[in-house]
């Protein structure tokens, strides 16, 4: 019986001095506390990722408030797929955003001011490139890197008093509602008579070289969208009518020397078009228009050959989950963009992501059986991607109830990695 209790006293003197030995050596942690409202200072919201074309370098738009806490600052910042450094400032300025990359992966077009400006990695200067009364977006390169294109708004033909030389300078700021669409959150009132165009600028061979945009297209329908053709020989655009009670999209093919063709009147609202690679196919997405309409109708993924009068394709009629990331929050409303359709180097798949029971994963859809695969998984929003060209490499920005939206690497199998440890303090 002596024993016994001997022995028990010495496990009981092993187990206490384990315990002082792993007390002294174990690593301090910040206690955990509920969030307070001055944390909002330190918030700081991720975006608009765009990978390089050799897959080794994402740009992205990045926002945290400013030294005086009274707005806003946004800016251009670049870091390596690697994660052998920090993410790092690359273009300053209030209003920097939609940073896409050339080709050769050189250059940089961006948005500064409303106008589109034009970056040097190489030198790490930037010039302008248009000075457009109605601004400039939405840039695309075109696959060679000699062209870009883009939407600027229009005015309409010049009226009586406005070329009059008794017109009175004053500008009334009374706004006269005579359409059903006279107003959007993005844009404020909109301007029936000024419309958004196709344009295109031939790219500088040198940085003394002036540069001119050309207007390819012109008439009193907004355009939209503007894709290249993979061979660079055309255009794709699409517009609808602004009057009409249920929506429809015209999609047409635009030449370089603005002759533009109408391929198919779609009866249904359409965005985020893709040509793919052999340029016979567009994607898109798309919800059906009912009549009577219904309150919502889940936005779908479409394909169609791009024929005079051809019929799109359904290929997610049977999978009951909305296509398009429609999920939304204060941590991404601040830094969006960069969302779209990806089709695969050999041209079968399209890369998308779905909403599915709360969360938004990363999906391929099979063009040929319709299948949809899931490559992210787990409680957690893709918020934006994009992808190398071999479709083996995809940078995305994820969002989770306990995590700021971030800047991740994702594998085809679905692997993640993070890319930007600023967040992961919050």
């Amino acid at each position: 019986m002596k024993s016994k209790l001997i022995a028990l006293l010495i496990l009981m003197s092993i187990v206490c001095l384990s315990g002082i030995h792993q007390d002294i050596h174990a690593q301090p942690q910040a206690a955990k506390r509920a969030i307070r409202e001055m944390d909002l200072f330190d918030f700081v919201w991720i975006g608009d990722p765009q990978i390089s074309p050799n897959g080794s370098q994402v740009v992205f738009y990045r926002v945290a408030p400013n030294q005086q806490r009274t707005d806003y600052d946004g800016a251009i910042w670049i870091v390596p797929t690697s994660g052998n450094s920090s993410p790092a400032e690359l273009i300053t300025g209030k209003n920097v955003s939609n940073a896409r990359w050339s080709p050769d992966g050189q250059s940089l077009i961006y948005r500064r001011d409303g106008q589109l400006s034009l970056f040097s990695l190489r030198t790490k200067e930037s010039r302008t490139l248009t000075s457009l009364p109605g601004g400039a977006g939405g840039a695309v390169w075109s696959p060679d890197g000699r062209r870009v294109a883009f939407l600027s708004s229009t005015p309409d033909e010049q009226t009586a008093s406005e070329g009059s030389p008794n017109a009175s300078d004053h500008k009334s700021d009374v706004h006269v509602i005579t359409e059903a669409s006279y107003h959007t959150g993005g844009r404020g009132y909109l301007n029936h008579t000024s419309h958004q165009h196709v344009w295109v600028l031939d790219m500088p061979d040198g940085a003394n070289e002036s540069v001119k945009a050309r207007q390819l297209t012109n008439g009193k329908l907004d355009d939209n969208e503007p894709v290249w053709a993979p061979d660079g020989s055309r255009l794709y655009f699409m517009n609808a009518p602004v009057d009409e009670q249920f929506t429809r999209r015209f999609l047409y093919s635009l030449s370089l020397n603005g002759q533009a063709t109408k391929i198919a009147t779609i009866p249904m609202g359409i965005f985020h078009l893709a040509i793919s690679p052999d340029g016979r196919r567009a994607a898109f997405h798309g919800a059906v228009v009912t009549e009577p309409p219904r309150s919502y109708s889940q936005f779908d993924l479409w394909v169609m050959e791009l024929k005079t009068n051809a019929t799109p394709r359904n290929l997610t009629a049977n999978y009951d989950f909305d296509m398009n990331n429609t999920i939304t929050g204060d941590n991404n409303n601040l830094a969006t963009n960069g969302q779209g359709l990806r089709w695969s180097p050999e041209g079968r798949f399209v890369f998308d992501v779905s909403d599915k029971w709360g969360h938004t994963a990363l999906v391929r859809i099979d063009t040929q059986t319709n299948a949809v695969e899931e490559i992210t998984k787990g409680d957690q929003a893709v918020l934006n991607f994009s992808l190398t060209p071999d479709a083996r490499t995809f940078v995305t920005v994820i969002s989770n109830p306990v995590m700021m939206a971030d800047l991740f690497v994702i594998s085809p199998d679905g692997t993640q990695r993070r890319l930007d440890p600023e967040t992961a303090e919050l």
